[in-house]
């Protein structure tokens, strides 16, 4: 199929195109050689490219150290929040991954993008979309009318299948909830009632809420808490460079699923902190995954969510599944 990576990856950057998805598969990625026992989700809030941070916070300086962190994971699904695409063109380049994601809004001014990274290796695609918080659930920059929301917020949602099994299914959805507390108890309820409580689950993001906080009592009801799987440690993952102590990032996941290891990776890269926040990673058993579990988001028209990446701009076509899969 070629190298995709080198265009695609160069389209990210360019304000013109009308790339709307994005592919990596390049030639000389190291690919995995067996699916194995286990798969590991990673959730991460990278920190925005901004001006205002400098010195160690400076995207210059922790970018290597950033890098570093994500590709070491080895994770299987990178769920990624506040991401400008020059970050995610400097991350993800000569790696294997697939991604899907959007764009908060299309106003020039705001880059800031949410994204999921899946192994294809190890993972097949079957269906994916982006919801908005919104009246208008499949428009890009829109909000509720009747709550107050700081800014455009989004869930991304994606259905895979292991490739050694394609009878069993799991829904990944990341998302990044808003600084209002009225909007993120509201977002916390379209979450659940979009993706319901059977099947296989796993919900991930940064929150924006103390675990104490009505959002995640009311997620935690449904869903199984991850965190109180870390076996050590505090639970801090967002310490603002050094002068905070919050735990504001989660992963739930649906019953059926039970990790064997949880962490929060609390720690610097050669002195650097790679974010403003702490990455958690959830591992699981395949063997968990129950084949031909019920599915827990029905199939939507093109009205209920929208599908592609919108990184850059608007997409006039939307990628279809065998796209992301590698297969056309």
């Amino acid at each position: 199929m070629g190298n995709f990576s080198s265009v695609l990856l160069r389209n990210l950057s360019d304000e013109n195109t009308n790339s709307d998805a994005l592919r990596i598969s390049p030639d000389n990625a190291t690919a995995r050689t067996s699916i194995g026992n286990n798969f590991t989700v990673l959730t991460l809030n990278i920190r925005y490219l901004t001006s205002k941070d400098r010195g160690s916070r400076s995207w210059d300086v922790r970018k290597m150290a950033l890098r570093s962190y994500v590709r070491s994971s080895r994770a299987d699904f990178i769920c990624l929040q506040e991401v400008w695409p020059e970050q995610l063109r400097f991350l993800v380049q000569d790696t294997e991954y697939a991604c899907i994601g959007s764009r908060r809004a299309f106003n020039p001014t705001d880059k800031e993008m949410l994204v999921l990274l899946f192994s294809r290796e190890k993972f097949r695609l079957n269906d994916y979309g982006i919801r908005f918080f919104s009246n208008n659930v499949s428009t890009a920059g829109t909000t509720w009318s009747d709550t107050r929301c700081d800014l455009p917020r989004m869930m991304i949602i994606g259905h895979f299948s292991p490739k050694n099994d394609l009878s069993k299914e799991i829904c990944v959805v990341n998302t990044h909830f808003d600084l209002s507390t009225e909007a993120r108890l509201r977002m916390a309820q379209d979450v659940l009632d979009f993706i319901g409580v059977g099947g296989h689950s796993i919900i991930v993001g940064d929150l924006n809420a103390e675990p104490n906080s009505e959002p995640i009592r009311l997620l935690r009801s449904n869903y199984r808490d991850c965190l109180q799987y870390v076996e050590e440690g505090d639970l801090t993952t967002y310490h603002g460079f050094g002068k905070s102590s919050k735990t504001l990032d989660y992963i739930f996941c649906t019953e059926p699923l039970e990790p064997i290891s949880v962490r929060i990776d609390n720690y610097e890269v050669n002195g650097i902190h790679y974010s403003d926040h702490y990455g958690i990673r959830a591992t699981f058993q395949f063997s968990s995954l129950l084949p031909n579990a019920e599915r827990t988001v029905k199939k939507h028209s093109r009205r209920m969510y929208h599908r592609g990446f919108m990184g850059i701009t608007k997409c006039e076509t939307i990628p279809t599944v065998a796209w992301f899969n590698g297969e056309e």
